[in-house]
């Protein structure tokens, strides 16, 4: 057995459950990682005010690794410290947002740990076929302005857009669009959206940052995931992870396939890889 010492987990479709908590089994099996000295992180897409409560309440977490890679907090008592925050250059948010704007589309942007979107185009977006849990994730956790391009035109901390699409053929051609600017990284996690950050900006990355901080072998890190966007991580760790309703790329990427989301995948790496 390797001496693992970080141990990195994707939250939607891998820790949480379906009410957005922590089951037992994964919060007993946290509670035994701290006591063994390694540091459970969450890893996540979302931004630091979209992490539920849940997580944000267990005393046994004190990194954050959110907004794909781009933010990386440290918790120390009440306060959150920054260690990384990579930003959208002001010329390729500018890129970006014209994309968005050339589709039927909904954009929500990270800035500054919280997100926010246009009351209008969430508004339409609640016609498109796309699953309620999404569309109450955004109902919950972000804040609808009635003119968000006029709030983002002079923001200098953009970690993070989400674009949701109205028709699938416009996805493919907005990731082309994406890709032409080399400045721009376009992942997934959802099949009716795609995530952009600065280049960069990884869950792959935001290990490396992590792990650099706290003095630590990137072969010592465990990941956990279900999605394209994990994938970074998933090859980046020593240890890569999938659950079992992962994504097949996101499972060939990995080491393992563990159980399901929600079942107690902490439990089963804890108990397969570390005990």
């Amino acid at each position: 057995m390797k001496n693992y010492k970080l141990f990195m987990c994707d939250l939607d479709g891998t820790l949480l459950n379906g009410e957005l908590g922590i089951s037992k089994e994964n919060s007993e099996a946290i509670e035994k990682l701290s006591e063994l000295g390694m540091e459970f992180v969450p890893c996540t897409g979302r931004c630091y005010g979209e992490i539920p409560c849940a997580v944000k309440e267990c005393d046994k977490i004190k990194y954050f690794i959110c907004s794909n890679g781009a933010s990386v907090y440290e918790r120390v008592g009440g306060e959150l410290r920054v260690i990384k925050d990579l930003v959208f250059r002001k010329s390729d948010l500018n890129y970006l947002i014209g994309a968005v704007k050339k589709y039927t589309t909904m954009g929500i942007y990270h800035v500054d740990g919280y997100a926010y979107t246009d009351n209008h185009e969430f508004s339409v977006a609640k016609r498109y076929n796309t699953s309620d849990f999404f569309m109450n994730h955004i109902e919950k956790y972000t804040e609808k302005l009635d003119d968000l391009y006029a709030f983002l035109k002079d923001k200098t901390t953009v970690e993070m857009a989400t674009v949701l699409f109205g028709h699938e053929s416009e996805l493919a051609q907005f990731k082309e669009d994406i890709e032409k600017n080399t400045s721009l990284c376009v992942t997934t996690s959802n099949p009716s959206t795609l995530e952009v950050t600065p280049n960069g900006a990884t869950k792959g990355e935001g290990i490396i940052t992590l792990a650099s901080h706290l003095g630590i072998p990137v072969i010592e890190t465990i990941a956990a995931g279900d999605s394209p966007n994990d994938i970074s991580m998933l090859k980046t760790a020593g240890l890569g992870v999938a659950v079992k309703n992962a994504s097949a790329s996101a499972k060939e990427a990995s080491d393992d396939v563990g159980c399901g989301a929600g079942e107690g995948i902490v439990k089963y790496v804890l108990e397969k890889f570390i005990l």
